[in-house]
């Protein structure tokens, strides 16, 4: 089979990507789901089911969904033994929610996350800020889609203060019931790349991802009217491939992004930049901007030049890093207790200004 017409090409297949020596014994493959035992790979021969080689599970590496990896086939059967995972050019990840020490691979070799808001009760902005920052981390590139603009009083509004925040990511707002509207995402897929989707349940993933593809391949459920959340329809992660080309990625809810260990302060200023910005003129070059003398970002912040709730914001983000260095470095941790003691002298000082003490 030539290369132009390869299935694995079609996936995102590039041997002059992942692959350092020829191959001699094994076969490439792509993971399609991680389901337990078994997990579904992509190889030329067709889907088959995978299992991990001994030699795999020793080293204690794991795979998931988006890995490209070499396997053993097994002549007459559609069981494939993984010998190895091959190195990743992006890897999505978060907290771990057993142990926030170490964090979790939720997919890797992904070109661009989608991240799906919703219009309704879904709304947060500071969500969109951590959702942000996980991307920032994983290597992807980004681009943010509002849904539901049907069920939005003043779209318009919530579009302009996403379009705030986001810096030169794409904003695009659609309703997902409006198959023309959908098909704008279109813009955002290439062939061979993979694009992963990332937002809370119920704002419309599998119903934009059915759209796309034209069938209904994801189950949709009802979204609860009280808060504006519904069930996870998604449990696993998996591929589908668009008739002109590109990968699609569907990932259960996220509902808390959580920061974890290696991740790095220099990536948040990148979320916040108008706060990084200003912070180079700070007095000191270790400033907290919470109340030091000579601090230029309070002094934005009360000239309007910085908004109060990105303030706060920035400041929530960087105490979960603190928080989660300080859990395997001592001198972090005693860092973290002098920043939190900073911090409340400067919450009771912010607060008897405003009159609320």
């Amino acid at each position: 089979m030539s290369q132009s017409n390869s299935i694995l090409t079609s996936y995102g297949w590039d041997p002059n990507l992942y692959l350092s020596e020829p191959l001699t014994n094994l076969t490439p493959g792509r993971v399609v789901s991680v389901y337990g035992e078994y997990s579904k790979i992509l190889t030329e021969s067709g889907e088959l089911r995978g299992v991990a080689s001994g030699t795999l599970l020793s080293s204690g590496e794991t795979f998931v969904t988006g890995d490209w990896i070499l396997v053993r086939e097994i002549e007459g059967d559609d069981l494939c033994i993984i010998e190895t995972v091959l190195p990743r050019k992006t890897l999505l990840k978060r907290a771990n929610p057993s142990n926030r020490k170490q964090s979790q691979a939720i997919a890797s070799n992904v070109d661009l996350l989608l991240v799906i808001m919703g219009l309704d009760n879904d709304f947060s902005p500071r969500r969109i800020e951590r959702y942000l920052f996980l991307a920032k981390i994983s290597g992807a590139d980004i681009a943010i889609i509002l849904n539901k603009k049907d069920l939005c009083k003043d779209p318009e509004s919530k579009l302009s203060e996403i379009r705030q925040i986001s810096g030169d990511v794409s904003v695009e707002m659609i309703s997902a019931l409006d198959l023309t509207q959908t098909k704008t995402i279109l813009q955002f897929i290439a062939p061979g790349e993979t694009i992963a989707f990332l937002g809370s349940s119920g704002v419309g993933k599998s119903t934009i991802i059915n759209s796309l593809l034209g069938s209904q391949i994801q189950k949709t459920n009802e979204v609860k009217q009280s808060d504006g959340t519904g069930k996870h329809t998604t449990t696993h992660r998996e591929l589908f491939l668009l008739e002109k080309g590109g990968i699609l990625m569907d990932n259960p809810g996220i509902r808390e992004v959580g920061l974890f260990s290696g991740s790095e302060e220099g990536e948040i200023d990148e979320i916040f930049p108008e706060i990084a910005e200003v912070a180079l003129s700070c007095r000191f070059r270790d400033c907290s901007h919470m109340g030091e003398p000579g601090c230029e970002v309070a002094s934005a912040i009360q000239n309007g030049k910085i908004k109060e709730e990105r303030y706060s914001s920035y400041l929530k983000l960087s105490r979960e890093l603190r928080a989660i260095k300080a859990l395997t470095d001592s001198q972090e941790a005693k860092k973290k207790k002098q920043k939190d003691k900073e911090m409340a002298k400067a919450l009771q000082k912010r607060l008897k200004e405003k009159g609320r003490m």
